[in-house]
């Protein structure tokens, strides 16, 4: 009889286990079929008997008042492929623009002698130059003196314009446009070598290659600078994508890392800070922001938890409710009562959120307090009675999410008492996603020079994008003024600013 009863006994733990696992298995093949065919969105449709009154909404007449919407330059033959490593084949029939480059007429005379300089040659610079939808030959002809009859007194031109790279045969606005047709419009160097190629303009792969990270490392001075100014703001939204990195001499590609670290402060300027890495080691976090004190928002990777528990920094983490809801999302075989239940807790925060976030700090600490701080309360009272006092499968996704939670509390309620800070971490997940969009494009980093460089520049052209500024604009400028920029006025240059004065100009002309 005993025996009969410890047989019992072990089929029940056999069933169960059995039944555990079948529940596992089921939701990961939901989750791989959602991932192939299902939408990605996490919007939830109605929950079952929700009722879509906010209670609450009732608020006082100066809570729900919206505050006002604030409101040496390299000679070539144009026939001929050159030597070296930038070959260059232009067709015959391309436009060219002359700009004819001359001295002062003060400047005409013989300093000694006071006689009249005379015009003893031109030479000629041409330059792949880039306008809306063509190409065309931007021609500098620098018209140079001497003084007649004596050799020994040397020869007078204008000076070369400044260039961030000095003696190339690139144009600044074709260096802007590469860069921007890359990164902000996703076109691969391959798709606009045959777009040249189609109009007869015939260039190497390696010189756009070379071409673009020689551009990011010149740029390397401004992206410090914009770094340091976003750091200044005290708070970041920072997340990771995967990318390939081709391995050296060995034809094949292995997994390396882009970063964002964007600010995030309501008032800051929406700088936008990639960072390239060779993979996901948790020193690379912890080495980027050693030189920031403030609160990061993003979701539960160590590192950050990490650097969160050490007091020795002052460097604090705010968990992501949209990355927590996730999980409850994914859980599809468990108790959907509950599950409905905790949905509609976060959804009404998001809601509260959102109107919060149409007001200025102290009325949002407020609806924070009294609207939302109750639910966030019930919501963990919720998840701790679940998981003490009903049997939850170890294994299952809804257990995985309610431990998650309840693991970073503390994280999840940081929010609610700090008017800068938002619920979630969406900013850096939309700004990781223009990386995700390209790679699916250019596939692969050529090398860790080509993944620091191109760090740089994603970090311009999604910030300019950020703030309406045209990639392609702002970079043939920067391209020509950096150079030469005293280094003290080098935040005049970051997007932000070099908007603000570009608009000043045209008011005062205006």
């Amino acid at each position: 009889m005993v025996t009969e009863v410890k047989n019992h006994e072990d089929l029940q733990r056999e069933i169960s286990l059995l039944k555990e696992e079948i529940s596992f298995l089921k939701e990961q093949l939901d989750w791989y079929r959602r991932q192939a065919f299902g939408q990605k969105s996490e919007q939830l449709s109605d929950i079952p008997g929700e009722n879509p009154d906010l209670p609450g909404l009732e608020l006082p007449e100066e809570v729900i008042i919206e505050e006002p919407k604030k409101t040496n330059h390299v000679e070539y033959d144009r026939k001929a492929r050159n030597k070296g490593t930038c070959t260059l084949v232009l067709p015959d029939n391309l436009p060219v623009e002359e700009i004819i480059k001359d001295i002062p007429e003060e400047e005409k005379f013989d300093s000694k002698t006071n006689e009249e300089l005379v015009e003893i040659g031109r030479e000629v610079v041409d330059k792949l130059s880039y306008k809306e939808a063509s190409y065309y030959i931007k021609r500098f002809v620098y018209i140079k003196y001497a003084v007649r009859n004596n050799p020994l007194s040397g020869v007078r031109q204008t000076p070369a314009e400044d260039s961030i790279l000095k003696g190339s045969k690139f144009d600044e606005s074709f260096m802007a446009h590469i860069v921007t047709e890359k990164l902000a419009y996703h076109l691969p160097f391959y798709r606009q070598q045959e777009k040249l190629a189609l109009l007869g303009i015939k260039m190497e792969r390696q010189t756009f290659s070379s071409l673009f990270v020689n551009i990011g490392n010149r740029l390397d001075i401004l992206y410090q600078e914009m770094k340091a100014a976003a750091f200044e703001c005290g708070y970041l939204f920072t997340d990771d994508t995967p990318v390939k990195l081709l391995e050296p001499g060995k034809g094949k590609t292995k997994e390396a890392r882009m970063w964002i670290y964007e600010a995030a402060r309501p008032d800051s300027p929406p700088y936008k800070i990639y960072e390239f890495t060779e993979n996901r080691s948790h020193d690379h976090p912890e080495r980027f922001l050693k030189d920031f004190s403030g609160v990061i928002h993003a979701d539960a990777f160590q590192a950050y938890v990490s650097i969160d528990k050490d007091k020795s920094n002052l460097i604090s983490w705010a968990a992501c409710w949209a990355h927590g809801r996730r999980k409850f999302i994914e859980a599809q075989y468990c108790d959907h009562a509950f599950k409905d239940t905790v949905l509609k807790m976060i959804r009404n925060l998001f809601r509260y959120e959102k109107i919060a976030w149409k007001h200025k700090a102290e009325v949002r600490l407020k609806i924070r307090r009294e609207l939302e701080l109750p639910i966030v309360d019930k919501f963990f009272k919720t998840l701790r009675e679940k998981i003490t006092t009903q049997l939850m499968l170890p294994k299952a996704k809804i257990t995985e999410a309610v431990n998650y939670m309840l693991r970073y509390e503390e994280n999840f309620r940081r929010y609610l008492f700090d008017p800068n800070l938002r619920i979630d971490n969406n900013e850096a997940e939309r700004a990781i996603r223009k990386v995700v969009i390209g790679k699916k494009n250019w596939m692969f980093v050529g090398s860790v020079n080509a993944g620091k460089s191109m760090a740089i520049l994603y970090s311009f052209v999604q910030t300019c994008r950020e703030l309406k500024i045209n990639p392609q604009e702002y970079l043939e400028d920067i391209f020509r003024r950096l150079y030469n920029h005293p280094h003290k006025n080098l935040r005049e240059l970051l997007p932000d600013q070099w908007l603000k004065n570009k608009n000043s100009a045209n008011s005062t002309q205006a």
